[in-house]
């Protein structure tokens, strides 16, 4: 996490409580317990996580989510799509890297001309 001061990004991390260590994809920051103060949502590798903001530091809470089988949350945005005055979460998801396969293509090594 960084904060920009005098001119230049200064990493504040150390305090906050953000320690998850699997790789994390996509993130939003959005006030979701209206407290007045922005907490965060954040798409990892091992699932979708809200970091509720108490004062600077924040408590860690997954969220259940019926994800597709072999994908991984790859970005999260927030809209209040159904207009009940709460924030709907629209998560993206890619296939997992341990699934991935990749198209092989095949260049001739002639062409023939005629």
């Amino acid at each position: 996490m960084l904060r920009y001061r005098d001119g230049r990004l200064v990493n504040i991390k150390d305090g906050t409580g953000l320690s998850n260590t699997s790789a994390t994809y996509g993130s939003t920051a959005i006030d979701m317990d209206a407290d007045g103060d922005t907490d965060l949502i954040v798409a990892r590798e091992n699932g979708v996580y809200l970091y509720l903001n108490d004062g600077g530091r924040f408590q860690e809470r997954p969220i259940p989510v019926d994800l597709p089988v072999d994908s991984v949350p790859f970005s999260v945005a927030v809209s209040d799509i159904d207009h009940d005055g709460d924030g709907d979460l629209y998560i993206s998801v890619f296939v997992n890297a341990k699934k991935f396969r990749r198209t092989i293509r095949r260049t001739p090594s002639r062409i023939a001309c005629y």
